[in-house]
């Protein structure tokens, strides 16, 4: 998996130098860069944890297995980062009032998810405290509320 992130932030990183900073194609080049890297994130963490043990609710699905490595290693809820940093690049490319406030609402709606999904991963798996306690909510290495 990190033979293909590395590839995929390659071509990312490639298009991003192909415009011009300061113009629209240099505004979009980084939106497109910015949704690259959520999308790779996104990607790898759907590897290490594959739909048949997720949920679009905030529950633990029945029969699923909590997962504690690839992204997990970093934060404990790396779908909900993933869609976050996805979601921020229509705010770099069409920056305004609406979209910020878009994205914060978001970034709210997810963050308050992550809170009942974690009440019921307590209450799932007895294990997830100890992880809870050595892991980031949601940004690696910056923020670690509710440990």
């Amino acid at each position: 998996m990190t033979a293909r992130l590395l590839v995929a932030l390659q071509f990312g990183l490639l298009v991003v130098l192909g415009f011009p900073p300061g113009t629209e194609h240099g505004r979009l080049a980084l939106a497109l860069g910015v949704m690259a890297v959520g999308g790779c994130w996104l990607g790898w963490t759907l590897a290490v944890n594959p739909p048949p043990n997720i949920h679009i609710r905030p529950v633990p699905k029945a029969g699923g297995r909590l997962v504690t490595a690839g992204p997990y290693r970093l934060v404990r809820h790396p779908m909900y980062l993933g869609v976050l940093v996805i979601g921020a690049g229509p705010v770099v490319l069409w920056l305004g009032a609406l979209k910020l406030a878009a994205w914060l609402a978001l970034g709210a709606v997810l963050v308050a998810k992550a809170r009942l999904e974690e009440a019921a991963l307590i209450a799932r798996f007895p294990e997830y405290e100890s992880y809870r306690r050595g892991r980031r909510f949601l940004i690696p290495g910056v923020w670690k509320p509710g440990s």
